[in-house]
């Protein structure tokens, strides 16, 4: 998986990339494979709480694209803090079902 996930880094232009694994129990997300092009470790498993308005577009199937997190609206502020908060700039989540 591991060099499957740096192709892809490598083909988008992306310093990491993650395939989480959700818990219905817990209500976290976790990292399942990740690869990250600095080594930096990924986060422990998170509550989906954390992202609220992207989690509603994923339950609906929908793709999440964010090209620049300060850009987003003001409803996602929760969004925006928690990813600013990890340093993350731009995202891209793709449900899978």
């Amino acid at each position: 998986m591991r060099p499957s996930l740096l192709e892809l880094c490598r083909y988008v232009g992306a310093d990491r990339i993650a395939v989480l694994w959700y818990d219905p129990e817990s209500g976290t997300v976790e990292v399942a494979h990740g690869y990250d092009v600095t080594g930096r470790e990924f986060i422990a498993p998170v509550s989906l709480d954390t992202f609220p308005g992207c989690v509603r577009q994923l339950r609906k199937l929908q793709t999440v694209r964010i090209a620049d997190v300060e850009d987003l609206p003001a409803a996602l502020g929760a969004d925006r803090h928690a990813l600013v908060e990890r340093g993350i700039r731009s995202a891209l989540a793709l449900p899978l079902n």
